[in-house]
């Protein structure tokens, strides 16, 4: 009977931590293209978690901006990192945004955030040099909404 018990909490145990790592996980909801005339491109991913809509009011996440050279290597940045609240109204809770440059020919300006009702954005300015001057600026913002279900846009 003791053998029964250990083997039944095990199986439990082992079901609950599947279930918890599960929740636990992020999704790629969206991924967006726009390509530049010069070849390189912006790409957009809204990550959320996957929290059960109807265990929780809340929801959290991020979407970044990269912008990419036509050989797909980023060379900068813009994130917004948010959270949410949802049900008989949606507000923005929290936003933090952030930037990164990943090319010793770019320089980005540190990112801006705001909230505004159900509304996210962080913004951020990149700079291409070469040999030392600068060629052109690129202003990034990355917006983004909940709705009263829970829906990101």
């Amino acid at each position: 009977m003791k053998n029964v018990k250990t083997f039944l909490f095990t199986i439990i145990g082992i079901f609950l931590l599947f279930s918890c790592s599960a929740s636990a996980a992020s999704t790629v909801t969206t991924s967006e293209i726009y390509s530049l005339a010069n070849g390189d491109y912006l790409e957009t991913i809204l990550i959320q978690d996957s929290t059960s809509r109807a265990t929780s009011s809340t929801k959290s996440g991020q979407k970044t901006t990269y912008y990419k050279s036509s050989s797909g290597v980023t060379l900068w940045s813009v994130k917004a990192s948010f959270s949410y609240t949802y049900g008989k109204s949606s507000t923005c809770t929290s936003v933090t945004g952030s930037s990164a440059s990943s090319s010793v020919a770019w320089k980005v300006s540190s990112a801006s955030s705001k909230k505004n009702g159900n509304t996210a954005t962080a913004s951020a300015t990149g700079y291409h040099y070469t040999n030392g001057a600068l060629v052109e600026s690129l202003s990034r913002s990355v917006s983004l909404s909940c709705d009263i279900y829970g829906s990101l846009s």
